[in-house]
């Protein structure tokens, strides 16, 4: 595959696939292509060969197919048949297969950024095992670090965004 700077682009193998397609849960309803995780679950294994090619392409090509890219949107009801505006809750139903795709690309991508050294302790948000809650701690003892030390002003703002994921 092709090397862009220092990131080698490794072919994706079978077992990445098959391995990534056994974690999607079979559920039932249909996604923008109009497939669901049950069918694609219960489709024979010799399929996941040509899904893996499929994949390779894409990754060669630095693209995915047009249908994969759209979601389905869907609002749901918090509570009640009729509820109004503020108790609805979105949700995006992604193409099954490139979700299995996009889960592939995104552990590459995570396992070079370890390999190169780019995540840094203050990075907790959306990274597999580094937690918020771990970040606060840090923040807190960096503060009494500072106050301690004398003549040095501290200044910490929390922000608690209480319907950003609501």
């Amino acid at each position: 595959m092709k090397k862009i700077d220092n990131i080698s682009l490794e072919k994706i193998k079978y077992a990445e696939v098959e391995m990534h397609w056994k974690k999607l849960k079979a559920k039932k309803s249909l996604d923008s292509t109009d497939t669901s995780s049950f069918m694609l679950k219960h489709m024979p294994q010799e399929y996941l060969n040509v899904i893996t090619t499929l994949f390779n392409k894409c990754a060669e090509a630095g693209d995915f197919f047009e249908k994969g890219k759209i979601a389905k949107g869907n609002c749901l009801s918090k509570e009640g048949a009729f509820p109004t505006e503020d108790r609805l809750r979105s949700i995006s139903l992604l193409p099954n297969l490139a979700k299995v795709f996009e889960k592939i690309i995104a552990e590459r991508i995570e396992k070079w950024c370890k390999d190169q050294g780019i995540y840094v302790d203050e990075q907790s948000g959306f990274t597999t095992n580094r937690r918020l809650q771990t970040r606060i701690l840090a923040l807190l003892e960096d503060l009494k670090l500072t106050v301690a030390a004398p003549n040095r002003p501290a200044l910490t703002i929390f922000v608690d965004f209480l319907t950003a994921f609501d």
